[in-house]
């Protein structure tokens, strides 16, 4: 049986965005309301199918990462012994560390949300749903330097991307979410801006099958 293509167009389209930025800016408000220290730095920023715009109507969790950057982690261990030997004296170990900064992220969260509404998981804190605010996953994380090379003439030759600790079985996760937003983005621009809105209909002939129970 053959899906119309009204239907296609119907399923090509992105869904609510309206609701996701009411989370979005709630979890921000909270974030940056605190009194850290100077010393304390991070980048917020969404993640998911509402960053890179492929949502569909019942898509309903959002995804947001809180990027601890006063510190950060990397594969220097996989460098040469030279460039080790650079790294090391370019850098040293940091006065923080990932672990306490989420705690304060998740006291910070429980005082402003209430307990009844924020639950750690493995992977992330889960704030839930309240005043028009939908679930909501919250990723704390650390900047990660995936370095190619290091020398003290070129300290800059990494892909940056995430690190965290999973909460219950400390497993590493290691992820480039803006370089894969950025090349997203760019599949998207060489194909038409067709690659998002496939991804979409994909997505929603999946939940009907799921909803049909025919997967």
């Amino acid at each position: 049986m053959s899906i119309p293509e009204a239907q296609l167009q119907t399923w090509s389209n992105l869904g609510a965005t309206v609701s996701s930025a009411t989370t979005y800016n709630s979890i921000k408000t909270c974030i940056e309301g605190h009194t850290w220290k100077d010393d304390i730095s991070f980048n917020i920023y969404l993640q998911g199918s509402y960053r890179n715009s492929t949502n569909i109507r019942g898509d309903s969790d959002v995804d947001v990462v809180v990027e601890f950057s006063t510190i950060f982690y990397s594969n220097k261990d996989e460098l040469s012994w030279q460039q080790r030997q650079d790294f090391n004296e370019c850098y040293s170990d940091g006065k923080y560390s990932l672990t306490s900064f989420t705690n304060a992220i998740i006291e910070r969260l429980k005082d402003y949300y209430g307990d009844a509404y924020v639950k750690v998981g493995n992977n992330s804190i889960k704030i839930l749903a309240n005043s028009g605010r939908l679930d909501c996953d919250v990723i704390c994380c650390a900047e990660y330097r995936e370095y190619r090379s290091f020398s003290k003439i070129n300290t800059t030759n990494y892909a940056k991307g995430i690190v965290f600790w999973t909460n219950e079985t400390d497993e590493k996760v290691v992820n480039f979410p803006k370089i894969h937003f950025d090349n997203g983005t760019l599949k998207n621009q060489v194909c038409n801006s067709n690659y998002k809105s496939t991804i979409r209909i994909i997505k929603n002939i999946k939940a009907k099958l799921v909803n049909s129970a025919t997967i």
